[in-house]
């Protein structure tokens, strides 16, 4: 690995460390400013409490947005495109694989399958809180994507040092998402999904598995954008897998429970299935190539 190659390595984790950083810096500010203005206005803390809890998802998405726009400032010194966000966003779609497509597929029938949904919306069904949990939901992996995107078109990435990304960014995204919207997540026992606590650990799968549809189909975030909108956002404002309001504003609730064991099997097959035709795909051109 040349000089070059590891400080390109180096510079992406430290910028996107530094998005992290903003991002609790800027959600501490904002939920700081709010909490004041409630203790001017005398409100008792069960008042704060509410206030968070049913605008949880602005608070985080704006959080996020601000963070992005500052990183995205610093990153965007140094590329030569005059619109650089423009530019990533074009040049970042592909249409997708039909080995992908089979594998939302498979994710959506055997969560259905394994977690029996029964509908539960009736007459106090808010579906404006249900469209608004399923787009926030959606920035909230996304804006991270195009952070890291944003980073890589400036600092490339080798493609054959790319699988650190996946190995490596998960974890700063789980971890600084439960050290800056721990409050937001956890402020209420009625806000707890059927997989508890565990949700971190889904935030951690969602985006190890975005991050390794990079790593073998190239930099880009419409696959990012095709899994988030058809899978794992219907799945958290639908069936209940809200981080923020749980079940509580969900069109189906899942009868059964998933064990973590049963969403880690889930998603290792989809590993696994993309992996080998992928592995296979290369393998066969380097044949035709040779």
């Amino acid at each position: 690995m040349t000089t070059e190659a590891k400080n390109n390595i180096l510079i992406n984790f430290i910028y996107y460390l530094f998005f992290n950083i903003l991002v609790w810096f800027t959600h501490l500010f904002f939920i700081s400013v709010f909490t004041f203005f409630h203790f001017i206005l005398d409100h008792p803390v069960n008042v704060i409490e509410n206030w968070i809890y049913y605008n949880g998802w602005e608070v985080i998405a704006i959080t996020k947005i601000v963070a992005f726009l500052i990183v995205l400032k610093f990153v965007n010194l140094k590329s030569f495109s005059k619109e650089p966000l423009r530019d990533m966003i074009v040049e970042g779609f592909v249409l997708p694989r039909k080995e992908f497509l089979v594998v939302i597929i498979f994710f959506i029938t055997s969560v259905i399958f394994l977690g029996n949904p029964l509908a539960v919306g009736g007459p106090d069904f808010n579906f404006g809180k249900t469209v608004f949990s399923f787009f926030c939901f959606l920035l909230f992996f996304l804006i991270d994507i195009f952070t890291l995107n944003s980073i890589e078109r400036v600092y490339p990435i080798k493609p054959s040092h790319s699988i650190i990304k996946p190995l490596v960014m998960p974890l700063i995204f789980m971890l600084f998402t439960k050290f800056s919207f721990g409050l937001i997540l956890d402020v209420t026992t009625s806000n707890q999904t059927i997989v508890g606590k565990g949700i971190y650990l889904i935030f951690y799968i969602h985006f190890f598995f975005i991050l390794f549809l990079d790593y073998l189909e190239g930099m880009n975030w419409s696959y990012a954008f095709i899994y988030l909108f058809t899978f794992a956002a219907p799945l958290n404002s639908l069936f209940g897998f809200d981080p923020v309001w749980g079940e509580n504003f969900s069109l189906y609730k899942m009868r059964s429970t998933f064990s973590l064991l049963d969403i880690s099997l889930l998603f290792l097959v989809g590993f696994v299935y993309l992996f080998l035709k992928r592995k296979k795909e290369r393998e066969a051109h380097s044949t035709y190539q040779g």
